[in-house]
């Protein structure tokens, strides 16, 4: 029942930010926009200091050339940027349609996927610094057995 009242109360939430339409969505953005960045910045602190993290960036940061010749990596690759951007869903599409008849679109696509770009990396290295650190504790566990 607990995840029954988490739900109606997400859903109320949800409700009361778009009561007023793109008024209040526009307003209720800048906290939700906002919001995941000083998470991830704090995920990023404690990740770093935890002990094997640089690894975990070695592992991420090194280069393995012969995959570029692998067209799955490709594949994959343009899947994630479509998830990632949320192309082909009708969210961008009706948030564009509030756009100003003088909007530069160009120059907005081009801000958005730099942002999403720098983002997915961002959240990358806290992730890795993550996995570095459970990966030598692992190893280390491994060999005091």
């Amino acid at each position: 029942w607990e995840q029954a009242v988490c739900l109606i109360l997400a859903w109320l939430v949800v409700y009361l930010c778009i009561l007023r339409g793109t008024e209040s969505t526009g307003k209720v953005v800048y906290v939700t926009a906002s919001l995941p960045y000083f998470v991830l910045i704090i995920y990023l602190i404690r990740g770093l200091t935890l002990h094997g993290a640089v690894n975990g960036l070695i592992y991420m940061f090194t280069p393995k050339i012969e995959q570029l010749a692998n067209p799955k990596t490709w594949i994959n690759a343009a899947t994630q940027i479509f998830f990632s951007l949320g192309l082909g869903f009708g969210s961008l599409i009706a948030f564009a349609s509030y756009n100003e008849p003088n909007n530069n679109c160009e120059r907005h696509a081009m801000i958005v996927s730099l942002i999403n770009s720098s983002t997915s990396i961002f959240a990358s290295i806290v992730t890795f610094s993550i996995y570095g650190f459970k990966a030598t504790f692992n190893y280390e566990n491994c060999l005091s057995k």
